[in-house]
């Protein structure tokens, strides 16, 4: 479902049939990267904002524990080859011992096809 929402955002902001290919995978890798971390029952945010560089987006999710993903894996490396640029965040939730994780990508629309 993530990948056909990104999908018909990045088709409307006019991306090239590549960068529309690249960012569904990006933000569909963003989102398993954080399957496994979330808390039981959390619900998994996508947000999409244009900016001036393209498509900014930010997925969250609640975790039972502090968790960043780790920047050494293959997933972040494909997150870092396939988005303009990659950053996460854990922010603590007060009074519980997890908090709420985000990775935050943004899609450029590429010059062509290819």
């Amino acid at each position: 479902m993530v990948r056909t929402l990104t999908h018909g955002v990045v088709s409307r902001a006019e991306f090239g049939l590549d960068a529309i290919s690249d960012a569904k995978m990006a933000v569909d890798e963003a989102c398993s990267q954080l399957v496994q971390p979330a808390a039981l029952g959390a619900v998994l945010l996508c947000v999409f904002h244009e900016v001036p560089e393209g498509i900014a987006v930010s997925i969250s999710t609640r975790t039972t524990t502090p968790f960043l993903p780790s920047e050494t894996t293959f997933g972040w490396h494909v997150l870092t080859t396939l988005a303009g640029s990659v950053a996460a965040r854990c922010e603590p939730i007060p009074g519980e011992m997890g908090g709420t994780t985000t990775i935050d990508l943004v899609l450029a629309p590429g010059t062509s096809d290819g």
